[in-house]
């Protein structure tokens, strides 16, 4: 199919905001749904430093039948801050806390980067609720090695404790804060940079600026998994999956991602890789280059349509 606006739920309806308090009072997370309430369940998560917003640039090139959900992981955005390290393992447990939140038992997941591969992990780990898996430049986290965990252990405690107490670093305007988030990622359009701000930045009463992100994302991570056990992850994916990467993307080991691709093509019978030009934020900076193969897969979905989700959407 021809990359193209498709349907009046995605492309023509703004965004609804949402909030959805987690189980137990450990915090609420925020974010943005799209299409309707009783559609085709597509979980959206974005990866490290980003937020919901990654998604507004893809969401009007869906298919007008799935209910499009992305939203800001704790520690990013808008969503509740841990002010603690965050683990891999972690994302898995926050990403099974809100679609229990949302009365989800069964979806598909669509993720960028840090996202793409949680959701690895969550379909190796709760295979039967993952109907498709649509990972966009990403798939696995940076391995640790056995040999390696005391340097890491280590690392990540001191640079747990040389943050606490520190708040965020404050900028004289937003136009300051943005420039900021130009000069650590170039490659990211005017447009998408304020995609991401929308919920990435608060902007106080004399005008100053803040990233609303929890300092501690950017602290050393106390424990890596080796590349056997993320292996081990991957053999146990049963969803179809489709791997989009861009040409001039992330700069993945070639044999670490080549061996990720080579256990999960055979755990999984319906196994496509889609190579499209683009960079690392394809999606977000050159979403059509996206929207024909992630249209084609989403489209296949089936769970949830006609049943209505959480009354927060």
């Amino acid at each position: 199919m021809a990359a193209a606006l498709v349907g009046q739920h995605a492309a023509g309806a703004i965004a609804r905001q949402f909030s959805l308090p987690l189980r137990g009072g450990l915090g609420t997370v925020y974010g943005k749904a799209w299409g309707p309430v009783t559609g085709k369940r597509v979980l959206g998560v974005h990866g490290w430093m980003d937020n919901a917003g990654t998604f507004d640039r893809l969401a009007p090139y869906l298919p007008s039948d799935i209910q499009l959900v992305a939203v800001d992981l704790p520690g990013h955005g808008l969503s509740y801050h841990k002010k603690a390290t965050y683990l891999m393992v972690d994302y898995v447990q926050d990403v099974k806390r809100i679609v229990d939140a949302l009365g989800w038992t069964r979806f598909t997941y669509m993720g960028h980067s840090n996202g793409a591969a949680i959701g690895a992990m969550f379909a190796g780990t709760f295979p039967e609720m993952v109907e498709r898996l649509l990972l966009i430049e990403g798939l696995a986290p940076f391995p640790g090695t056995d040999e390696s965990a005391p340097e890491h252990l280590r690392a990540g405690i001191e640079s747990n404790a040389a943050l606490l107490g520190k708040p965020g670093k404050p900028y004289d305007s937003a136009s300051a804060a943005i420039a900021k988030m130009r000069e650590n990622n170039k490659a990211l359009t005017e447009e998408a940079v304020q995609c991401l701000a929308a919920r990435g930045m608060t902007t106080n009463s004399d005008g100053t600026t803040k990233f609303n992100h929890d300092p501690f994302l950017r602290a050393n991570s106390l424990q890596r998994i080796n590349v056997k056990q993320f292996h081990a992850f991957l053999g146990r994916v049963v969803a179809p999956t489709m791997i989009i990467r861009a040409k001039g993307g992330w700069p993945f080991p070639v044999d670490y991602f080549q061996g990720c691709v080579d256990v999960l093509s055979k755990s999984t019978s319906d196994f496509e890789f889609v190579d499209v030009e683009g960079d690392h934020h394809v999606h977000l900076t050159n979403p059509q280059n996206v929207a024909a193969a992630a249209h084609r897969f989403l489209e296949k979905s089936s769970v949830g349509a006609g049943t209505q989700t959480a009354s927060m959407l």
